[in-house]
Parts: structure tokens; C-alpha cells; sequence
């Protein structure tokens, strides 16, 4: 949770002018940022003296909220209340819960790109730790069965050791898989990419995490898979991000 503590007199944020004086109350600042979701939402807090404490608004303003789809959320404005724009990430909120496409888990064995190999094995510790919440479907493991005998042995050991959630193909799924290779988010000769980040979106998850950097990973992809998503009628964004930038978070 980031906090601070300001003192300000008169508040005027939109045209609305606090009528309270703080110039020497202690303000908590909470501010809450959903990955993929609705952007960020910033709530100035209650006067510290008032003894509701930042554990109980912040029950407060994470009632209701959904578990996947699309998710909006308006500040509460009561007396003592100001909202705030400002930017600030909240870094100790909810888990991520992340899609593994098929390619972390081969770099998991690959010798030949040993910092990616490192990457991705400190990764799959974090989701072993459930630092993040992970996720695969049939899709996955599917691909998997393409590997050698030896190597496939050792993926589908992998896959069990981490434990991920394993998700069920939807129709929902193949239909957003069809526009996305319609609407050239992904080249038509690579449709099970497009199928993975469709599986991801379709059931609601914040990020997708690949090795893929042509086809899945790269700043472009992410904004036309997001764009044609949202044409479809799935208003929550995903991210697709690479295992490194997990790591450090």
C-alpha cells in the first residue's frame, strides 16, 4: 500500500472544494491500481482522527468487485472525502493471475539462451510460491505433446511441480481466436498464438506471460489483440508481458 501524509487546506479537485480544514490534519492517500482492469482510481482518505483506519476503506472500496470481465468502480464521496488524480501504483494489492503460454515452458529447458532459462525458472519459483496466480488450459498441453518423448517428460513434470489452474476451452474462446487472425492481430499461419491470448482474455485473467516476442510480446500485438477484444465486447485489458518484467515486480 503507498500512503502519505499531506497537510492542505482547501482541497478543489473537478470544481468540488473540500470545506474542511486541513492545514494540520494527517491525510492518508490510498491509492489503488488495477492492472488490465479500469485504469487507476485515487481516494483521498479520511482524517486519520477519525479512527475508521485505512484497513476498513479499504474493505470498503474492494466490495462488489468481480472476479474477471468487465469492471468499472466510482470513489465513494462523503464527507472527507476528495478524489485525487494522481498516478501511483499500488504495488501490494491483489495477486496477478497469469496465463503461461506454451513457449515459458520450453525456455525452461533451453541450455542455449541460458538468461532467458534463468529468468524463466525464477519465475516458475514465484508461481510455485503463488507469488502469482497461474493459470494453462488444454491448449498448453497440447502443444507440449509435440516435444521429443525425453523433453515432453520433462515438461509435463514441470507443469505438475508448478501446479497452475487449469482452464476449460470455451467457444467463447474459438470465436475471439477467429477475429483476432481476422483482424490481423496475429499472422493466419500462426492461429494457436491467437488462441492462447483468447483463452486468457475470455476467462478474465491480468496477464498473459509468453517468450513469444513476434507473434505474442510486443507492444503493438497487445494493443490491436486488446483493441479487437474490446470489439468483441470484452472490455478488460490484458496485459502480455515476457517473464523478466514479472520477476522484479
Amino acid at each position: 500500500m503507498i500512503c502519505a501524509g499531506l497537510a492542505v487546506s482547501n482541497v478543489t479537485v473537478g470544481g468540488i472544494t473540500s470545506n474542511h480544514s486541513w492545514l494540520t490534519r494527517i491525510l492518508w492517500i490510498w491509492v489503488a491500481f488495477w492492472p488490465g482492469r479500469c485504469g487507476f482510481t485515487c481516494v483521498l482518505l479520511r482524517r486519520r482522527d477519525r479512527g475508521d483506519g485505512i484497513a476498513g476503506i479499504r474493505a470498503r472500496a474492494r466490495r462488489g468487485r468481480p472476479n474477471a470481465g468487465s469492471f468499472t468502480r466510482t470513489a465513494e464521496m462523503k464527507k472527507g472525502f476528495t478524489i485525487l488524480p494522481l498516478s501511483i501504483y499500488n504495488t501490494t494489492m491483489q495477486k496477478f493471475h497469469i496465463y503461461i503460454e506454451t513457449s515459458v515452458w520450453s525456455f525452461a529447458f533451453a541450455e542455449d539462451v541460458p538468461d532467458y532459462r534463468a529468468d524463466t525458472l525464477t519465475f516458475f519459483e514465484l508461481c510455485r510460491k503463488r507469488v502469482f496466480e497461474p493459470y494453462v488450459s488444454g491448449a498448453v498441453l497440447s502443444e507440449i505433446q509435440f516435444a521429443d518423448v525425453p523433453l515432453r517428460k520433462r515438461l509435463e513434470e514441470l507443469v505438475r511441480s508448478v501446479n497452475p489452474v487449469m482452464l476449460p476451452l470455451l467457444p467463447e474462446a474459438d470465436g475471439l481466436s477467429e477475429a483476432f487472425v481476422r483482424e490481423k492481430a496475429v499472422p493466419p499461419s500462426k492461429p494457436e498464438d491467437a488462441r492462447h491470448v483468447a483463452i486468457a482474455m475470455v476467462h478474465g485473467l491480468d496477464v498473459l506471460v509468453s517468450w513469444n516476442f513476434r507473434h505474442i510480446v510486443n507492444i503493438r500485438r497487445e494493443e490491436r489483440f486488446n483493441a479487437v477484444a474490446l470489439l468483441e465486447g470484452y472490455h478488460h485489458r490484458l496485459r502480455i508481458v515476457s517473464p523478466k518484467e514479472l520477476i522484479y515486480i
